[in-house]
C-alpha cells in the first residue's frame, strides 16, 4: 500500500488464477529468439476502461482461467536444466493476479496520464518474495485488476510488432485445427485482441473493438524439425517465412495497428531435401 498525495492503492486479495480444467503437463523448449536474456524482463502495460468496475474481478477470474486451458504454458514457470537454455515447464501453477481498491476515481488521477498521480508499483503487479514464491522473471504472466489506453500504452516504441516463436515437437496433425478454436474461443473473452488501433486524435492511439479477428496464417514446411535444427540459430528457413506479417494485398490493415497476429507452420517428415514453407 502506497500513496501520492491523497490518494493510495490497496491490494485486497492476491494468489495465483490456475487454470479451469486439466491441461498437459510437458516441458517447452524456447526457441533462440525467445531465449534472450533481454526477454526475461516484465513488460509493463496498463489498460483504463471507464466503466464496468463493479463487475470486473470475477469476470477478468473467471475469463483468465477459461483462456489458461489453451494456452497452458502461460501457467507454467520458466526453468533452465541447462545453463543458456531456459525453457516452459507446464506445470499449471497459475498466473499471478492482485486485486486492489484506490480511493479515488479515474477523474481524480486524471485517467492515469503522466505524470502519474498514483505510484507505477501499485498499479502493475510485482509481488515480493514473501507473497509469490517464484522470482518475477521466472513468471511468464502477472494482472493485477486495476481497470481508451494509458500514456504507456501510447508510446511510439509500443507499436511495434513483438515477434516470437515456439517450437512444439508434436501434435503437428491437429494443432492448426486446435490452435484456431482455442484462439477463436479466448477472444470472447479478450475481445479487444480482435480489434485495431485507431487514432481518433493525432498522439492519442486507442483501441476499437471491431471483432474483425486476429490475423491466422496457416502454413506448411517440406521438412522436419530436425532438418533445421530445431529453429535454432542461424535459422536454416528465413525468419519472414516463420513469423506472421501479410502485404497489403493479404491484410487490409497495417501490421501496426493490428493488435495480434498468428502463424502456424506444420512440419513434415524428415526429408533430405531443402527446406522450403508454402502457404495454403
Amino acid at each position: 500500500m502506497a500513496g501520492t498525495g491523497s490518494f493510495k492503492v490497496t491490494r485486497i486479495s492476491e494468489g495465483a488464477v490456475k487454470p479451469a480444467a486439466a491441461t498437459p503437463e510437458e516441458t517447452l523448449p524456447l526457441a533462440w529468439v525467445d531465449r534472450y536474456p533481454t526477454h526475461r524482463g516484465l513488460v509493463e502495460s496498463m489498460h483504463i476502461f471507464r466503466s464496468g468496475a463493479d463487475a470486473a474481478p470475477g469476470v477478468i477470474r473467471d475469463a483468465l482461467a477459461k483462456a489458461l486451458v489453451f494456452f497452458y504454458p502461460l501457467a507454467g514457470r520458466i526453468v533452465e536444466p541447462e545453463a543458456g537454455s531456459p525453457a516452459i515447464r507446464c506445470t499449471a501453477d497459475g498466473v499471478y493476479f492482485a486485486e486492489a481498491t484506490a480511493d479515488c476515481s479515474l477523474e481524480d488521477v486524471r485517467f492515469l496520464e503522466r505524470p502519474l498521480l498514483l505510484p507505477k508499483e501499485d498499479l502493475v503487479p510485482y509481488p515480493g518474495d514473501d507473497r509469490w514464491g517464484v522470482e518475477p522473471h521466472n513468471t511468464i504472466m502477472m494482472m493485477q485488476e486495476t481497470l481508451p489506453l494509458a500514456w504507456v500504452d501510447r508510446y511510439p516504441t509500443h507499436r511495434g510488432l513483438v515477434e516470437s516463436m515456439h517450437i512444439f515437437r508434436s501434435g503437428a496433425d491437429a494443432a492448426p485445427g486446435v490452435i484456431r478454436d482455442a484462439l477463436a474461443k479466448a477472444l470472447v473473452f479478450f475481445y479487444p485482441l480482435a480489434g485495431r488501433i485507431v487514432e481518433p486524435e493525432a498522439g492519442s492511439p486507442a483501441i476499437r473493438c471491431t471483432a474483425d479477428g486476429v490475423y491466422f496464417a496457416e502454413a506448411t514446411a517440406d521438412c522436419s524439425l530436425e532438418d533445421v535444427r530445431f529453429l535454432e540459430r542461424p535459422l536454416l528457413l528465413p525468419k519472414e517465412d516463420l513469423v506472421p506479417y501479410p502485404g497489403d494485398d493479404r491484410w487490409g490493415v497495417e501490421p501496426h495497428n493490428t493488435i495480434m497476429m498468428m502463424q502456424v507452420s506444420s512440419p513434415s517428415p524428415r526429408l533430405a531435401s531443402p527446406p522450403l514453407i508454402r502457404f495454403q
